[in-house]
């Protein structure tokens, strides 16, 4: 889990080096586990000046682990609580949802102009956020949009097309596209393509961990492996 989260982290601040606003100082967060704690460690080193960062959690138990985590880590940064309410954590700079649920959570009422949407998880935000993005990138958009992702979500319902994905990362880094061109655009980033990256990863650790003699075999079926197929 660690590995996966530390490559989906790099993706969003590669993505965040070109399409953030110009001036980043308030960062948000809708989801306080791992993943949002990795964004927000990537996006301060990024950003150093960040001076505020919200986070929002199901639970307010949550978000406070969340600052106790970097409170001392960066005591330039203001942290608030939000407790549970999406709306203060979404009134940022760069607004990362990193939650496991099905729900649209982040209203696009939330969204204002100018801003990063990092969009880390599954379907955590109304379709009409991505319909107020004036560019959508992905990291693969092939990859992704045969998932669950609100964007591919609405690829399925005929609310977008493949034309409405601007660009993916890789065109943006390499030059062919453009990425923020003014902080007036609301930029909305998909970053849950890659998991074909996560495989070989996981592919290559494990090519290592048997040439160094690593790791326990487990087997994964019983001796009635036919149960599993009943």
């Amino acid at each position: 889990m660690g590995n996966c989260v530390w490559i989906t982290g790099a993706s969003s601040g590669i993505a965040a080096k070109y399409l953030a606003p110009s001036i980043v100082e308030k960062v948000g967060f809708i989801g306080a586990g791992e993943e949002a704690k990795m964004h927000y460690a990537l996006l301060k080193h990024l950003f150093p000046t960040i001076k505020e960062s919200r986070v929002c959690s199901r639970t307010h138990t949550s978000e406070i682990k969340f600052i106790e985590t970097f409170k001392d880590i960066t005591p330039d940064v203001k942290f608030i609580d939000c407790n549970n309410d999406s709306a203060i954590a979404a009134d940022v700079d760069i607004i990362v949802t990193a939650i496991s649920g099905q729900a649209p959570v982040l209203k696009a009422s939330d969204i204002r102009k100018g801003s990063l949407y990092i969009h880390v998880g599954g379907w955590e935000d109304e379709f009409g956020v991505a319909l107020k993005a004036d560019k959508i990138v992905c990291d693969n958009w092939e990859a992704c949009k045969h998932r669950t992702q609100t964007i591919c979500r609405m690829y399925k319902e005929g609310l977008l097309n493949d034309n409405s994905i601007y660009a993916n990362l890789d065109e943006i880094v390499s030059g062919k596209k453009k990425g923020r061109t003014n902080d007036e655009e609301f930029i909305y980033f998909n970053s849950v393509g890659l998991s074909f990256i996560d495989l070989n990863y996981a592919n290559t650790i494990y090519q290592k961990s048997v040439e160094l003699e690593l790791g326990t075999t487990v087997n994964m079926l019983s001796e009635n492996w036919e149960e599993y197929y009943d």
